[in-house]
């Protein structure tokens, strides 16, 4: 006997037994196993089985032959005797009749007849002997049975344990159907969570980076942080050509955020022009103009604008510009004088619409029209008047009212389309378009994208 290792152990005789040695029982041993008492008997020894030697086969008996003895006649004696004249002698024969088979039993009506066959002889055969099997040695090292059942009641009160404890009992095929199934899983998980928390303009489109500037917006962003679709950590250059058969000016138009204080400079073929603009309460909005010195141009060549953030390197700042293009303006080749009365009546024009912007929904982008075009008159002129700053006063404030209206409106375009309300929506859109009727300023090309984006009526 072997104590394995069982909790309460294992008394022989009142004696604990030692764990992992074997222990010689004899006839009346007592052993105490926890609450339960044995007294070993040892069993008597089994009886030879003694064999029978094989019957030998015996022979088959005999088949009877009738013997049939005829005497010939007087009659035929007499032929006999006629034809031979020797003595006369009485023949007798022997003739062996074999004896017919006894025909075999037939059952009454129409039962199949019944053959009888000798069965044959069994010979009883010796029982194999059984090896007894040997007692399990302990292996240093394992578990016992009962520290084994401990561990699985422990780990059967965790959530971790009952896994722990499934995933032993799997097959090795099961083992890999079960990986296959988790990784899988779990790479859905990840796809989804990436497409849910992807940042809005993050995905990247095909093809090479854009670097070419014309009248149609880049689309894509540049920089580095949130929502950036092409990474420029430090700067981003684009190209342009400047085409004109009379005079004119180039405004750079952008969007831009995330840039403080003089952070992001713009340059024209390597001459600094200015700064973007830091962040307003309008910067996703607003549409950034950015006038190009006219003697820095090259006509009918490659010109080049850049945009570079200051603060990186060694910074590491975020930034981002979007719908990036150039607009070619001609402008009046007139005399000075007749320019600047031009400007004159243009400004004059603005104010008026200005101060009647809350009579009529289309007279605040009247205003800025009218401020814009004499802007772009008095860009004409080599020496600038002091109606010049006026102008571009009046235009940035202008602007900035625009830029909050259009804010304004989007914002319950937005609202309309969370809570389902496609005709709040519609009346937005067309609010939009009448404020600003056409496509000089950004609100109203944004109106259309929202639509088409959500397939509303146009």
């Amino acid at each position: 006997m072997v104590e394995l290792g069982s909790a309460n152990g294992t008394l022989l005789n009142g004696k604990p037994l030692p764990q992992q040695k074997e222990q010689e029982l004899r006839g009346g041993d007592r052993l105490v196993v926890g609450p339960v008492e044995f007294v070993f008997t040892p069993l008597a020894p089994e009886r030879p089985v003694v064999v029978p030697p094989p019957e030998a086969p015996k022979a088959p008996p005999e088949r009877p032959t009738a013997r049939l003895t005829r005497a010939q006649t007087e009659q035929e004696m007499r032929v006999i005797e006629a034809e031979d004249t020797g003595p006369h002698r009485t023949v007798t024969e022997e003739v062996l009749v074999p004896e017919e088979p006894e025909p075999a039993r037939r059952l009454p009506g129409n039962a199949p007849t019944l053959i009888e066959m000798p069965l044959p002889l069994r010979t009883a055969r010796p029982p194999v002997p059984v090896p007894a099997r040997p007692a399990a040695k302990p292996v240093p090292g394992e578990m016992s049975a009962a520290e084994r059942a401990r561990l699985r009641r422990q780990l059967g009160k965790t959530l971790g344990g009952q896994l722990r404890l499934a995933w032993g009992q799997l097959s090795p095929r099961g083992k890999v159907l079960a990986g296959g199934a988790a990784a899988l899983l779990v790479g859905t998980i990840a796809f989804m969570l990436a497409a849910v928390f992807r940042p809005e303009g993050s995905s990247r489109p095909l093809g090479p980076e854009p670097s070419v500037l014309s009248l149609r917006p880049l689309t894509e962003s540049f920089g580095l942080g949130e929502g950036v679709v092409w990474t420029r950590p430090d700067l981003k250059a684009f190209e342009f050509e400047f085409v004109s058969p009379t005079r004119a000016v180039v405004v750079l138009h952008y969007q831009a955020n995330f840039i403080s204080e003089e952070e992001v400079s713009i340059s024209l073929n390597g001459v600094q022009q200015g700064w973007v603009p830091p962040d307003t309460a309008t910067a996703a909005e607003r549409e950034i103009e950015q006038l190009l010195a006219i003697p820095l141009l090259k006509r009918s060549e490659r010109n080049q604008i850049v945009f570079d953030n200051v603060l990186n390197p060694p910074g590491r700042e975020g930034w981002r510009i979007w719908n990036v293009y150039v607009e070619v303006i001609p402008v009046p080749e007139l005399p000075p004088e007749q320019l600047l009365a031009k400007a004159r009546k243009e400004e004059g024009q603005g104010r008026r619409f200005r101060e009647l912007r809350d009579v009529g929904s289309d007279n605040l982008f009247k205003a800025w029209k009218a401020y814009r075009s004499a802007w772009l008159t008095l860009e004409a002129l080599d020496e600038k008047p002091e109606l010049y700053q006026d102008v571009r006063h009046a235009l940035m404030q202008t602007g900035a009212e625009l830029d909050q209206q259009c804010r304004k409106l989007m914002l319950d375009f937005q609202r309309s389309v969370q809570f389902r309300d496609g005709d709040r929506a519609v009346f937005t859109v067309e609010e939009v378009k009448r404020r600003f009727p056409t496509t000089e300023h950004r609100c109203h090309n944004l109106a259309i994208e929202k639509a088409v984006e959500y397939g509303l009526p146009m």
